[in-house]
């Protein structure tokens, strides 16, 4: 690649001088007006508050406009190294210099982006069932696209706050746990309305999108640390094409889920305990089942303490085993921390600390069922046969064959990735079948990165890929169910 001087000289960009910094101003002006006007477009105007000043973003098309005429004008003063010279080389520096960050950041992009699309256009072609749809924040479908079931209450978390009605009869909103409300409620400076509850949508999915790349990284590194970087990218691919992978392209708190606990079990098994403990934390207000997070990384600090055990002589075995274990088993009680600062905060006002369970069970039928109730479910799916029941009842026996898949998968992630991570994927597949059937299981699976992990490590190449591609066409089917409103439960 070449760089130029300002009569648009050919050098060679690493031997050339930077560009001007006008150069650099313009190109900078061209990227931040393409943004304005993508934003503007699909969310409308907005503004964006800056100390002492208020910047109204609207008008996409005087934007691109803006864009494009800096972006010849410059081109025309000063020609090599393009803006798009400019950019390839940016990125590869960044590929040098964040190897990790660089290789999952396509395969994040493509797939969340490709659900948006497939998710439009079957709302443009396939359209809602009959009647409207039963939530709409803008006119606009494109605008209104990320507003799909349970975004509706993490959007109302984020403009209004919680309701701690103690007397809960119907749906209630602090069934829903506050990491990822209160984040977008911050991102938006604490100023979303519900006028502009279309835009904390759209921000909600920036932000999923973002926890999504974030962890990803943790993911591969995982992987990286028991294969190779072909493997470690194949679980991160296969993690992101999975059919119900869908959720991380919608304010949902999947994304998050996912970075806060592969973000905590990575640094528990390198010793990094302050880290491990912060994001236990925020797993444990994530979601009421970020308290399982506390089982992967109890394990990992157990074995830890076991092998300073082993290895001690045997007048220290037990002082040394404690001083191994003690800082991981804190680390792992942070989940069940978060858990109780939210039931504290339910208690300090309704005095109830498990009003959000009374909620959950209530407004989401979700009564607790015994093995014997889920055994006489999985037997009545199969009857007369699995096929009579796919053409009657598509969507139990879509959430059947995805806890069957990852049960199923708990042996060989035990013995390929660690008893730990295994004993994580079982208990969260357990309590939900548990507490409330086989409801929404599909959904709950796609955040058990170690299936993955186990795929990505044991597939060969071709394998992996195949797989991918036999993903995405479930999640471009999952896509057009989802933003339909197709319920899958």
């Amino acid at each position: 690649m070449n760089a130029g001087d300002s009569r648009g000289r050919a050098t060679p960009l690493d031997a050339g001088p930077r560009p001007p910094l006008w150069v650099r101003a313009a190109d900078a002006a061209t990227i931040l007006l393409l943004v304005a006007g993508t934003t503007s477009f699909l969310v409308g105007g907005y503004i964006v508050s800056l100390p002492g000043l208020d910047v109204v973003v609207k008008a996409p098309d005087r934007h691109v406009a803006r864009a494009l005429l800096i972006a010849m004008l410059r081109h025309a003063l000063y020609r090599r190294p393009t803006v798009i010279e400019r950019i390839r080389a940016g990125w590869q520096r960044a590929r040098t210099r964040w190897p990790v960050a660089t290789d999952v950041l396509p395969v994040a992009l493509a797939t969340r982006i490709g659900v948006l699309l497939v998710g439009y256009v079957a709302v443009a072609t396939i359209g809602f069932e009959p009647g409207n749809p039963p939530m709409r924040f803008a006119v606009s479908e494109l605008r209104n696209l990320p507003v799909r079931w349970d975004a509706g209450w993490y959007i109302g978390i984020a403009i209004d706050g919680y309701n701690f009605a103690p007397d809960v009869r119907g749906w209630q909103n602090v069934a829903f746990f506050p990491a990822y409300p209160m984040l977008v409620r911050a991102a938006g400076l604490f100023q979303f309305t519900w006028e502009t509850a279309h835009v904390a949508a759209w921000t909600g999915v920036a932000l999923s999108l973002v926890a999504f790349c974030l962890a990803l990284v943790y993911v591969y590194r995982i992987a990286l640390q028991q294969g190779t970087p072909e493997a470690a990218h194949g679980a991160v691919l296969l993690l992101a094409a999975y059919p119900f992978a869908v959720y991380y392209s919608a304010p949902f708190t999947e994304s998050l889920f996912l970075l806060a606990v592969s973000g905590a079990f990575y640094h528990q098994v390198s010793r990094q305990f302050a880290r491990a403990a912060l994001w236990g934390l925020v797993a444990g207000l994530t979601r009421p089942n970020g308290i399982l997070v506390c089982v992967p990384l109890g394990i990992a600090a157990l074995r830890d303490g076991w092998a300073a055990y082993r290895d001690a002589p045997a007048d220290a075995r037990v002082a040394r085993a404690a001083r191994a274990a003690l800082p991981g088993l804190a680390a792992a009680a942070t989940p069940v921390v978060g858990v109780l600062v939210f039931s504290a905060v339910c208690w300090a006002y309704s005095g109830d600390p498990l009003l959000w369970v009374r909620a959950q069970r209530i407004g989401w039928d979700r009564p607790v069922r015994g093995i014997p109730s889920l055994w006489s479910q999985a037997s009545e799916l199969l009857s007369p046969s699995l096929a009579w029941t796919i053409g009657t009842r598509p969507y139990e026996v879509i959430n059947y064959l995805a806890a069957v898949f990852a049960l199923a998968a708990c042996w060989p992630v035990a013995r390929r990735v660690g008893i730990e991570l295994a004993a994580f994927v079982a208990v969260s597949v357990l309590l939900p079948l548990v507490n409330g059937g086989f409801a929404s299981v599909a959904r709950f699976t796609a955040v058990l990165f170690p299936v993955f992990l186990w795929l990505g490590l044991a597939l060969p190449a071709r394998g992996r890929e195949a797989l991918a591609a036999l993903f995405l066409l479930g999640q471009g089917v999952v896509a057009a169910l989802f933003f339909t409103w197709r319920s899958m439960t």
